[in-house]
């Protein structure tokens, strides 16, 4: 039966099958029921009649009656009267008084019938026996017993039974046809809302992700995959939105830097330069070329981190300690832009990759700087947390819209798409940061208000 629910068999096919098989039992119960009802009834008034029949006999004999043949005439004008009724009656000295006018056979089975043998089919199979012996007394107060033995007919019960069971047999061949038919009808029908949803899925194409399922109109028993399909819509379209516009960005990146470097070399070739004037644009190629190694290093550090290739070289850290190195990295920067550096709070050592971790923070710390006025300060502030440490990094600056702070770890996002890009990052540093945390099987997420932009990391301690 398990192969039937695993097999790539229809739901429709299987429905049938399993429905009509159940009908199919419950048909067998019913009859078997029925005709095991019909048979107990028949012996049960079989059982009547015979005993009804011995009674009257019994009383017959036991009458007062000058002639003993009178006795016998009239329990034989009783017996003529039930055409379906053998009676076979002996004396206590084996003197037949009353035997059935057939043939012999059924006279020595009725003879040799023994009830506590209940050897009835052993002799008569198309009848129903029963045995007693009756007490009479005579008139010289001498006892006189008789052996009664009536067999009843049970042709009309065979007749009947058969018919029965032929009757049952074809209306349980019509009814299972029609059930066939009723079922296939209800089961194309019940499933036609699954039919009509996998037709609307066949539509939904990369140039049409924005298609959502209505679960309203679905039955209940599918409004949970509707809202399933429309989930996995919605991941799906961000992702083909990311790649398109990755694609676009990477290009843009990737454009500047080479058209900055034809240029360059063009004009140096339109007319004659001085040494010191072609070591000036090897260095100006230099910087483009710089650019785009970076840019090119910092592609391939998310691809490893997609194919779940980023593991950290975990070792015991300080992390304040790491922080002011990387502060006194920042100092002059800082200094230019009129931005004060500020660490407050201590956290434990944790087991992480150093580098990772700088490059994190140093990530973080440079867009900060960059959007932060002069004149305000930065700071990162260090706590111990449920088995791990957090990093606040708060800068002061303009509100990011809230709408935009799920998408800012996206690669080449900018809240602001009409910025110059010049003297900005490359626009994958916060993907890179995420990648980092969540390779230390940490978290991060961002906050903006009208005062500052928080980001908050949470790293585990653990190996």
């Amino acid at each position: 039966m398990n192969n039937i629910f695993k097999s790539p068999v229809s739901i429709s096919a299987r429905l049938i099958f399993l429905i009509s098989i159940a009908l199919s039992f419950a048909l067998l119960l019913f009859s078997w029921i029925m005709i095991n009802s019909v048979v107990l009834h028949f012996k049960q008034q079989d059982e009547y009649t015979l005993n009804q029949m011995n009674l009257t006999i019994s009383s017959l004999l036991s009458e007062s009656i000058d002639s003993e043949s009178e006795h016998f005439t009239r329990i034989k004008t009783i017996i003529n009267e039930h055409q379906d009724i053998i009676v076979y009656l002996v004396d206590n000295e084996g003197n037949e008084l009353i035997s059935p006018t057939a043939n012999t056979d059924i006279i020595t089975q009725l003879k040799n019938y023994d009830p506590i043998k209940d050897n009835a089919d052993e002799y008569l199979e198309d009848y129903r026996l029963s045995e007693s012996f009756i007490d009479v007394s005579a008139d010289n107060h001498n006892q006189k017993k008789y052996r009664l033995v009536t067999a009843l007919s049970l042709n009309f019960h065979h007749d009947y039974l058969n018919s029965l069971i032929n009757s049952l047999i074809i209306s349980a061949i019509l009814l299972c046809l029609f059930t066939i038919f009723v079922v296939y009808f209800l089961v194309i029908k019940g499933l036609k809302p699954l039919k009509d949803v996998s037709n609307k899925i066949k539509t939904v194409t990369s140039e049409n992700l924005s298609i959502r399922l209505d679960p309203t109109a679905v039955p209940a028993e599918l409004k949970q995959l509707t809202l399933s399909f429309n989930e996995m819509l919605v991941k799906i379209e961000d992702v083909f939105v990311r790649q398109t516009n990755f694609s676009a960005d990477i290009a843009h990146e990737m454009r500047t830097p080479i058209t900055n470097l034809m240029t360059e070399t063009q004009i140096s070739l339109n007319k004659n330069r001085t040494k010191e004037e072609l070591v000036e644009v090897l260095y100006s190629n230099l910087e483009e070329y710089n650019r785009l190694s970076r840019m090119i290093s910092d592609m391939l550090f998310l691809a490893q981190a997609d194919d779940n290739m980023l593991i950290p070289e975990k070792k015991l850290i300080n992390i304040k300690s790491e922080i002011e190195l990387i502060f006194d990295y920042f100092e002059f920067l800082a200094e230019d832009n009129e931005i004060k550096l500020k660490l407050m709070g201590d956290a434990q050592p944790i087991l992480a990759d150093k580098d990772m971790l700088r490059r994190a923070i140093t990530n973080l710390l440079s867009n900060a700087i960059r959007y932060t006025p002069k004149g305000d300060t930065i700071s990162i502030n260090l706590t111990n947390i449920n088995n791990g440490i957090e990093i606040i990094i708060s800068n002061p600056g303009h509100k990011i819209p809230v709408e935009h702070l799920p998408k800012l770890f996206d690669r080449f996002y900018r809240v602001d798409k009409s910025r110059q890009r010049k003297n900005e990052g490359s626009g994958i540093g916060l993907a890179i940061v995420k990648s980092i945390i969540l390779a230390h099987k940490g978290s991060i997420k961002v906050s903006s208000d009208d005062y500052s932009t928080r980001f908050t990391l949470f790293i585990p301690n653990i190996n």
